[in-house]
């Protein structure tokens, strides 16, 4: 058989790649209200120690798809102290425990799923309340919005659950991949049911259930009793979705932007050598990103924008009506690389003019170069 089987009511998993979406699904529980029976999934995320990770990539399937606990409601014997305790169980694998990145538990009718507060820390993500229960988790000292976003739980009612999840922006997974040296590994389980087609018959033959094995997953396949026509099909895998790469949140690359009439694409290091009172220009447009927002002041005659205490666009001025003229050397000191790139890719308008020979390069578009 080959290795890349898969039965034709689950074949859509085989071609998912949660690591192209961003931000990333690293937590669901789903279900699909679909006949001839309601379908259903689960997946999480483990962390792999990377020294580990060529032994863990040929037993994929010796994952459990779920986060265990030691609750809740522990029955503790004796007088040994309570430890809260959440892992991804494995079997014949370098660790029969690995950490989850999603914490997640069941109360009654409800599956919780929470972001690990060590990820959080990490960052020192804040929560904001959404709508209808949603939680966003927002980098307020840069400031960055929806870093992780997490629904309400999955509430059970028989026969199909509602849908919870979590999401990460991926430049934050990929940054603590790194800091931590792990890879990140999804684990899941999914059912669906279908008409039987002339795969499945055949590989069934006159049994009412079959078990087929491969290294990442494992299926179950299976006839619906007084049902000879409509069959479910079960997997439980885990495929591996990331691996630590570079450090974009916590040591962010200072990207190379082109201004029209520099020379070289200019870097924060490439900034420091320009002298005071050379001046690249901007439209005022870019102050559109602030307005509104009662966290940026703005000052509309100088067009100078400031973040509390965390940074400024300063050294600027007014040049007629629409443009703002700011210094190269103290923007690229001042403020935080995404909002260089903002000042300079948002912008409608491009130029530097010499402190000496007051002329004007214009152009149409700025092109984004690699850092000397």
């Amino acid at each position: 058989m080959s290795k890349d089987w898969w039965p034709s009511p689950l074949g859509h998993i085989r071609s998912e790649n949660p690591w192209a979406h961003d931000p990333v699904i690293v937590a669901e529980v789903k279900s699909f209200d679909e006949p001839p029976h309601p379908g259903h999934r689960k997946s999480t995320t483990a962390l792999v120690p990377i020294e580990q990770l060529e032994v863990v990539k040929e037993a994929l399937a010796n994952f459990d798809h779920e986060v265990s606990t030691n609750g809740p409601y522990p029955s503790i014997p004796g007088e040994r102290p309570f430890k809260p305790a959440f892992w991804i169980a494995a079997k014949e694998l370098p660790s029969e425990k690995y950490e989850p990145l999603v914490l997640q538990w069941d109360s009654h009718d409800s599956t919780v799923l929470q972001p690990d507060p060590g990820f959080l820390m990490t960052y020192g993500l804040v929560p904001r309340l959404g709508n209808s229960g949603v939680v966003y988790w927002d980098d307020a000292q840069t400031p960055l919005f929806d870093i992780v976003t997490v629904s309400p739980p999955s509430v059970w009612k028989a026969p199909l659950g509602t849908h919870a999840y979590v999401r990460i922006a991926r430049d934050f997974l990929q940054d603590y991949l790194t800091l931590r040296h792990m890879a990140l590994v999804e684990v899941f389980w999914e059912q669906r049911s279908a008409k039987i087609d002339p795969d499945i018959s055949e590989r069934l033959g006159e049994q009412d259930g079959i078990n087929i094995n491969f290294a990442d997953r494992c299926f179950q396949l299976g006839r619906y009793p007084g049902e000879c026509d409509a069959i479910y099909a079960q997997v439980w895998g885990a495929r591996l979705i990331a691996l630590p790469d570079t450090l974009p949140i916590t040591s962010p690359h200072q990207e190379a932007l082109a201004w029209p009439g520099i020379e070289q694409p200019v870097t924060k290091r490439v900034a420091r050598k320009f002298r005071p009172f050379e001046y690249v220009y901007v439209d005022d447009a870019v102050l559109g990103e602030y307005e509104g927002r009662p966290e940026f002041s703005i000052h509309p005659e100088s067009g100078s924008v400031r973040y509390g205490t965390r940074w400024i666009v300063d050294y600027c001025s007014r040049v007629g009506r629409n443009l703002i003229r700011l210094e190269v050397k103290k923007l690229y000191e001042g403020v935080p690389p995404h909002v260089i790139r903002h000042i300079g890719v948002s912008s409608p308008f491009r130029a530097r003019r010499s402190p000496l020979i007051h002329r004007f390069y214009t152009s149409r578009t700025l092109q984004s170069a690699p850092g000397p």
